[in-house]
C-alpha cells in the first residue's frame, strides 16, 4: 500500500499554517515601522507590553496581510528598507502555495 502526505488536504492544518505565518510575519516586520519598540533583547514587563501595544496597533493590517496580492507600501508607505521587501517577497511565495494547497482541500472535500 503506497502512503503519502496528506497535507493538502486537510484544510484546518492549512489555516492553522496561514494564520501563523501571517502573525509571525507582522510580528517581525513591526519593530521596522514603529518608533518606540526596536530589535534589542529586553525581558521586563514594560518591553512586552510596548510589543503588544505596538503589535495591536498594526493589527487593522493583518487581514490585509492575508491577501498574496497585496503592495506593502499601500499598507506602510513608501520609505521602506530593503529587508522588509525582502522578508514580503518570501511570505507571499509561502502565503500563495498555502492557499493553493487550501482550494485544493476543499475541492476534495467537496467531490468527495
Amino acid at each position: 500500500m503506497r502512503e503519502t502526505h496528506l497535507i493538502g488536504f486537510k484544510y484546518r492544518s492549512n489555516i492553522f499554517r496561514i494564520d501563523g505565518k501571517t502573525t509571525t510575519f507582522d510580528e517581525v516586520i513591526v519593530p521596522f515601522f514603529s518608533n518606540k519598540i526596536g530589535y534589542v533583547f529586553n525581558i521586563s514587563y514594560n518591553s512586552i507590553c510596548l510589543t503588544g501595544y505596538e503589535i495591536g496597533n498594526h493589527l487593522s493590517k493583518f487581514a490585509q496581510l492575508l491577501n498574496p496580492a497585496r503592495n506593502i507600501q499601500e499598507l506602510y508607505g513608501a520609505n521602506l528598507p530593503s529587508t522588509v521587501y525582502f522578508l514580503d517577497y518570501i511570505h507571499r511565495a509561502l502565503m500563495g502555495i498555502l492557499l493553493y494547497q487550501l482550494i485544493k482541500a476543499f475541492r476534495k472535500i467537496s467531490f468527495s
